[in-house]
């Protein structure tokens, strides 16, 4: 479960349950008759004591970059314990029309990153942003070899 993308999405914690495992927690708050708590616990298990982070982002969102850039103070602690893999989100517009794909798309409209106001320049089209995300792709690449 997740946002589009942005960062600007999901504010709250949250999960998904089945249907099935939904009507035993439905059956035992009807069964006892008094407001019933749910507590869940998140348990990983990693017989390395290596942890597996991604963080999926655009270049055109400044909370990330920011949180990137602060981030970066504690990798030099961290990277025994961490293994960090940044990751670029792209859309596909399939829907979208032809002049927006031009605009804003690569390959017919295959890879896009439209600008949704994140930034404080909206003239930045969706196509610079996949450009700059390609470019920071690289140097991550090649900080890590």
């Amino acid at each position: 479960m997740g946002d589009d993308g942005t960062g600007t999405g999901i504010r709250i914690p949250s999960m998904l349950i089945g249907k099935a495992h939904g009507k035993i927690l439905m059956d035992q708050a009807k069964l006892h008759k008094e407001p019933v708590t749910l507590s869940a616990e998140f348990v990983m298990k990693h017989p390395d004591n290596t942890v597996e982070m991604e963080l999926w982002y655009s270049s055109a969102n400044v909370l990330a970059l920011d949180f990137i850039k602060e981030f970066d103070k504690y990798m030099k602690d961290l990277q025994e314990y961490l293994d960090f893999t940044p990751r670029f989100v792209t859309w596909g517009c399939t829907a979208c029309t032809k002049d927006f794909k031009q605009r804003e798309c690569f390959s017919s409209g295959k890879y896009c990153a439209p600008n949704h106001g994140i930034t404080n320049a909206a003239a930045i089209k969706g196509k610079q942003i996949i450009s700059e995300d390609l470019r920071q792709s690289c140097l991550h690449t090649k900080l890590k070899d």
